[in-house]
């Protein structure tokens, strides 16, 4: 601990802190727990939403801080009252949100997870790579998944 006596030469830095983790993490500390294959961390949309939204089908409204402290709100008064009628199990999450997030992130800087990104861009690769090869050897999807092994290892060893 330093003194304020001590500390009048101190130097001040300003950072600019950003955040990325594994997407499950990302959902915990966002105040998304449970929610990683549900919800998107970034847009108030739900995981079902995400093709249309990303093949430029319809924009979602952008989480913020402000959203984030509204659905959790509307989600403890869901809580409320599902205790009040004695309800047996818990409600939906509002827009994913079911507790306060750890720590208050600016959205702008809570960056998308690589790996995440990268099992997504190569999951549609052998999806097409599975349809052509279906298309044209007209091969059960049995033989078509002992077939694409080789390319997946492939896939990930580079």
């Amino acid at each position: 601990m330093v003194r304020v006596d001590e500390a009048k030469d101190a130097v001040i830095f300003e950072l600019e802190v950003y955040y990325s983790s594994d997407l499950m993490a990302m959902a915990t500390i966002l105040g998304m727990d449970g929610q990683s294959g549900c919800a998107c961390p970034w847009c108030r949309g739900a995981a079902r939403d995400f093709k249309v939204t990303a093949s430029g089908g319809a924009r979602m409204p952008r989480r913020t801080q402000a959203t984030q402290k509204e659905d959790f709100e509307e989600y403890e008064k869901s809580v409320r009252q599902a205790v009040a009628r004695h309800a047996k199990t818990k409600p939906e999450p509002k827009n994913g949100v079911s507790a306060a997030p750890l720590v208050p992130w600016d959205f702008n800087r809570v960056l998308p997870p690589y790996l995440h990104l990268i099992l997504g861009l190569v999951n549609d690769v052998v999806k097409e790579l599975r349809k052509d090869l279906q298309f044209l050897d007209d091969i059960d999807p049995e033989k078509v998944s002992f077939l694409m092994l080789p390319v997946l290892i492939y896939l990930l060893i580079i």
